[in-house]
């Protein structure tokens, strides 16, 4: 509220022609120059999670809040998480002004929902090998996907120790079917392609040191850098990172690599951990909109030794990871739950593993292996898949003892047989001619 005094045009307050209004109040508008620029919609990670986010961008000289159900409810923050699939209205309005909004409408879209394998329940004879299962995944969102640097945003992130960080080189190496699957991230700093810049950091380790093909990442160079390593990087010594190296690999195909080089001696170190991230940053992907795979080799220290004076990847022996991301059939020992205890759309059940060696082929009985696609970071319920040992021959004949007649000719002969086996028994003197019970 403003207050006014007018004056008298000689600039006094009191009477001689003119009128005095005092303590006039006039109700003061903002300013409206809201502007609401983007409402990004990030997809569930996979059917019904309910991680679903909108992240909103709008710009005021006021202070903004934020509604995504039509302005039934505002808050001060610009990103809702944990949402599930569906239509929102978003509203941003200036706070003091309820007439100062701008609104939009967007939609989360459900994550992949995938669909069990097709699998074939196996019938064996007992004493058989072993038998080979297999399952097939045939929902489409398990269909091959490259990867595409313009439609998708790929981070890999290193964590480990070393003792003078200078001498290490990072690299990352796709699957067999790529046509130059080997990357480089960052070079060794006193390289030829970084310049030799020398030996020129004498700190210990590196933490979450992510490379990523993100064009508002930096320039990584150990140089005067702070250590452990840290930071997300686009480029190394002046050079940015060219990942269209990788496009065309088949994300889920097995052959992803991580490579980490020692290149002095007389020092050590081992690689803690490893997060790889490839997501959709357009909608136009195999991925789906929103939607992204990750590995990460977890937070129980990997403890991969880093080998002393190997550098070079190809004429070298660097340290070398798998970060293979989890697709199609997965194999497990139980309906929930576990550790998968293979990989692969066949599978043999005489395995080395304390659940693959609960197994016997002389035992009859039913077993049952449970079968899940993996595709996208997501799974499927899991399908059962037995394997049904027929009754087995345990047959054994302990003895038949004959005695003779008792005298020549009185047919008073016998013979007496013991035998075992879980199952009944029959007998036989003529050679199988006739059987009886006892």
């Amino acid at each position: 509220m403003v207050f006014v005094r007018l004056l008298n045009i000689d600039g006094s307050s009191g009477s001689g022609g003119g009128t005095v209004i005092d303590n006039v109040s006039i109700n003061g508008t903002l300013s409206c120059d809201l502007n609401l620029m983007s409402a990004i919609a990030m997809r569930e990670s996979c059917g019904g999670e309910g991680d679903g986010s909108i992240s909103i961008t709008a710009t005021s000289s006021n202070p903004i809040i934020y509604s995504i159900d039509n302005g039934g409810s505002f808050v001060s923050t610009n990103t809702f998480m944990n949402l599930t699939a569906g239509t929102y209205d978003v509203v941003v309005q200036d706070q003091g002004d309820a007439t100062c909004q701008q609104t939009t409408q967007v939609t989360i879209m459900p994550g992949p929902t995938i669909d069990p394998p097709t699998v074939v329940n196996e019938t064996i004879d007992c004493g058989d090998p072993a038998p080979t299962l297999t399952a097939t995944c045939d929902d489409t969102d398990c269909d091959p996907c490259s990867f595409d640097p313009s439609t998708m945003t790929i981070a890999v992130s290193f964590s480990g120790n070393h003792t003078y960080v200078s001498d290490l080189s990072f690299y990352i190496q796709g699957p067999s079917g790529c046509t130059t699957p080997l990357l480089t991230l960052a070079p060794y700093a006193n390289s030829l392609a970084a310049g030799f810049q020398g030996n020129c950091n004498s700190g210990d380790d590196f933490s979450n040191l992510v490379f990523t093909n993100d064009p508002g990442a930096g320039n990584f160079s150990v140089c005067g850098a702070a250590t452990p390593f840290t930071g997300t990087f686009n480029a190394a010594y002046g050079n940015t990172i060219n990942w269209s190296a990788l496009a065309g690999c088949d994300i889920y195909e097995t052959g992803w690599q991580v490579i980490v080089g020692d290149c002095v001696s007389f020092d050590f170190g081992d690689l803690d951990r490893i997060i790889l991230t490839i997501t959709d940053n357009g909608g136009t992907s195999c991925l789906g909109a929103g939607g992204s795979v990750v590995y990460d080799s977890g937070v129980t220290d990997l403890n991969e030794p880093l080998n002393d004076n190997e550098c070079e990847p190809g004429t070298d022996n660097p340290a070398t990871f798998a970060v293979n991301i989890p697709n199609q059939v997965m194999w497990y020992s139980s309906s929930t739950g576990g550790t998968a205890i293979g990989e692969g759309s066949s599978f043999n059940v005489a395995g080395t593993t304390a659940e693959e060696g609960a197994f016997d082929s002389n035992t009859a009985g039913t077993y049952t292996y449970y079968a899940e696609c993996a595709c996208q970071s997501c799974t499927s319920d899991r399908a059962p898949v037995t394997v049904t040992v027929n009754s087995c021959c345990d047959l054994n004949l302990v003895s038949a003892i004959a005695m003779r007649e008792s005298c020549g000719g009185e047919g008073d002969g016998s013979i007496s047989i013991t035998a075992t086996s879980s199952n009944p028994i029959i007998y036989s003197i003529d050679n199988g001619g006739s059987f009886v019970s006892t």
